[in-house]
C-alpha cells in the first residue's frame, strides 16, 4: 500500500512540474532620456541619455505634424554621437517637436519628446559679422537694491561719458558699461551665488533686475541720452558705445548653504518649472534671460549703443571636480552651452574674477571671451599680513591673454563713524579729500578730512603706472570698478586734489592706445 501511495505520489510531483509555467525570458529594451542642451541659430544640441542601446537617433518636426514612428525616426533622422544628438537646418523662431529613440539591434525603445522654438535674430544683430570690441569697460552699479544713490540720471552719468580737460575741452571718456548689480532688496534675495543663508533669486527677480536697465525709461534710455547730447557738443566719437548686461546666476539651491532646499524654486520657462538639479534647465533659464534682454533692448532701441554681450555675476568659477562645492556649481557643465548660444549671435561672453579665484586658468575651456582680473591691491591695507602680487596679476595676463580691473571707491569705502572718532580708520577706502556721508546719527564723521585719501589716490595711480611699466598699456583690455559713485564725487568735488585725480584717471583711459 505505501508503495502505490508513494508512486501516486512520484505522478503528481511530475505532472505539477511539467504543467507549471516558465519563467518569461528577460528581453533587453532600450531606454533614452533626452533634454535640451544648448540652440544655434539653425538647430538644436540635445544630451542624451541611454541603457540598453546600439544607437540613438532624434529627428525635428514642426509642431502640428504628425508624430513619426520609430523606423521612420531611425530612417531619416541623425544619429547621437558622443550622448549629444545635434540637428541643423531648422526654421529661426519656430516650434519644433525633437523626438529621440533608441535602437537595439532590430528593437525599438519607447519614443520620446521635446518642444523647442528656434531663436531669431533682430535687424541689429543680423548685420553683425562678428562679436564687438572695446577697449575699456566701465562698471556701472544698480538694480533692485539700497545702494545711495538708487538712480542713474543724466548728472550722474555724465563723468562716466565725457570729461572736460584742464584746456577746457570736452573729451570722450569710456567705451563700454557693464550694467552690474547683485540682489534683489525688494524681495531679500541674491542674483549670485552665496555660501550664506541668502535665499537666490528667482524668475521674477531677474525679469525686475534687466527691467530695472533696460525698461522704459530706464538706465539705458538716460545714457543713450546723456551721449546723445554728448554727440551734439563735441561730435562723434571714434567708437560707438556698448553695453555688457549681467546675467544672474542660476544656483542650483534656493538656499545655497542648504543643500537639502528646493531645485524647482526659480520659476518656469518654454512651458514648464524649471528643475536647477538639470544642467540643461540652468542653461534653459540663461537662455530665457538672454532673450528677454534682448527682447528688451529691442524695445528701448537705443541710438548710441549697442549691446555687445553678457557678463557672469560670479565672481568665482568652480570648474573642476576638485574644487570647493563643484557638485552644485559645476562651470564646466553650464557655460560653454551658454557661450555657444551667445557666440551663434555675434554677443561676447565676459568675467571679472577676483585675485586667484578659481576659474581664472579655464577661460577658454569654459567659452569666455574677455576676462580682467581683479588685483584687489587697492584694499591691501597696511595691517595685512597676505598681500597680493603685481607679479601674479601680470605674469597670468600673459598666460590667459586677461585684462586688469582698476579699481577704487568713494564715500561707499567710508568706515562707521566709531571708526573715526577712535583715530582708527584702517578701514576706509575711499578715495576722497572729506568725509561725504552721515555715518551716525549726528553726523559725528561728515566734513572732516580723510586721512587715507593721499593713500588710496597713490593706489589708483599704482594701478595705472604699473599697467604702463608692464608693458599692457594699448595691448590688454581695462576694466573699472569705482564703488557706487566714485567717478561722480571725484568729478564734482570741492577739493581740487579730488578734481585732478579724476583727470588723470580719465586721461589714462582717453589716451589709451587701444581706442586707436
Amino acid at each position: 500500500m505505501r508503495q502505490i501511495r508513494y508512486c501516486i505520489f512520484l505522478i503528481l510531483a511530475f505532472l505539477a512540474i511539467s504543467c507549471k509555467e516558465k519563467a518569461p525570458e528577460y528581453v533587453r529594451t532600450p531606454v533614452i532620456e533626452m533634454n535640451f542642451s544648448s540652440f544655434y541659430l539653425d538647430g538644436v544640441l540635445m544630451d542624451i541619455r541611454s541603457i540598453n542601446t546600439d544607437a540613438v537617433y532624434g529627428l525635428a518636426l514642426k509642431v502640428g505634424e504628425n508624430e513619426p514612428s520609430a523606423e521612420y525616426i531611425v530612417k531619416n533622422g541623425v544619429k547621437a554621437e558622443d550622448r549629444q544628438l545635434f540637428i541643423r537646418g531648422l526654421e529661426k523662431e519656430t516650434d519644433y517637436n525633437i523626438y529621440g529613440v533608441g535602437v537595439l539591434g532590430d528593437v525599438y525603445g519607447k519614443i520620446v519628446s521635446f518642444t523647442v522654438t528656434t531663436p531669431s535674430l533682430y535687424d541689429w544683430e543680423a548685420s553683425r559679422e562678428e562679436i564687438p570690441s572695446f577697449a575699456d569697460l566701465d562698471l556701472l552699479s544698480g538694480g533692485v537694491s539700497d545702494k545711495i544713490p538708487k538712480e542713474w540720471d543724466e548728472n550722474r552719468l555724465k563723468p562716466h561719458v565725457t570729461f572736460t580737460d584742464s584746456d577746457g575741452s570736452e573729451k570722450w571718456l569710456h567705451e563700454a558699461f557693464l550694467f552690474i548689480g547683485g540682489v534683489d532688496a525688494s524681495r531679500g534675495t541674491t542674483l549670485c551665488i552665496a555660501d550664506g543663508n541668502g535665499k537666490s533669486a528667482g524668475k521674477d527677480s531677474w525679469e525686475d533686475f534687466a527691467g530695472w536697465w533696460l525698461g522704459e525709461g530706464r538706465v539705458i534710455d538716460v545714457l543713450d541720452r546723456t551721449i546723445g547730447n554728448a554727440v551734439a557738443r563735441i561730435g562723434q566719437p571714434g567708437f560707438r558705445h556698448k553695453v555688457v548686461m549681467t546675467m544672474p546666476d542660476p544656483i542650483m539651491l534656493e538656499y545655497f548653504s542648504d543643500k537639502a532646499s528646493s531645485t524647482t524654486y526659480w520659476g518656469e520657462a518654454f512651458g514648464r518649472r524649471l528643475d536647477f538639479s538639470n544642467v540643461s534647465d540652468q542653461v534653459l533659464a540663461y537662455r530665457w534671460y538672454i532673450d528677454y534682454v534682448r527682447e528688451l533692448w529691442e524695445k528701448a532701441d537705443p541710438q548710441h549703443i549697442e549691446l555687445a554681450g553678457f557678463y557672469i555675476l560670479s565672481e568665482i568659477l568652480v570648474a573642476r571636480p576638485s574644487g570647493w562645492n563643484y557638485r552644485y556649481k559645476r562651470w564646466d557643465k553650464i557655460l560653454p552651452d551658454v557661450s555657444d548660444y551667445l557666440h551663434e549671435m555675434k554677443y561676447g561672453l565676459y568675467w571679472i574674477p577676483y585675485y586667484q579665484a578659481d576659474g581664472f586658468d579655464m577661460t577658454a575651456q569654459l567659452g569666455i571671451d574677455y576676462t580682467w582680473l581683479q588685483p584687489n591691491k587697492y584694499w591691501d591695507y597696511p595691517e595685512k599680513k597676505q598681500k597680493k602680487s603685481w607679479s601674479w596679476v601680470f605674469n597670468t595676463m600673459a598666460a590667459y591673454g586677461h585684462g586688469m580691473e582698476i579699481e577704487f571707491e568713494g564715500s561707499h569705502g567710508e568706515p562707521g563713524w566709531s571708526q573715526w572718532e577712535e583715530g582708527v580708520p584702517r578701514t576706509s577706502s575711499s578715495i576722497l579729500e572729506t568725509v561725504r556721508t552721515d555715518n551716525d546719527a549726528q553726523g559725528t564723521a561728515k566734513g572732516k578730512p580723510n586721512p587715507q585719501a593721499a593713500r588710496n589716490k597713490q593706489l589708483l595711480r599704482d594701478y595705472m603706472t604699473r599697467f604702463k611699466e608692464a608693458g599692457y598699456y594699448g595691448k590688454a583690455r581695462i576694466a573699472t570698478y569705482s564703488g557706487t559713485n566714485a567717478m561722480y564725487e571725484l568729478a564734482t568735488s570741492p577739493d581740487a586734489k579730488d578734481r585732478e585725480m579724476y583727470l588723470e584717471y580719465c586721461r589714462f583711459i582717453a589716451d589709451n592706445p587701444m581706442r586707436r
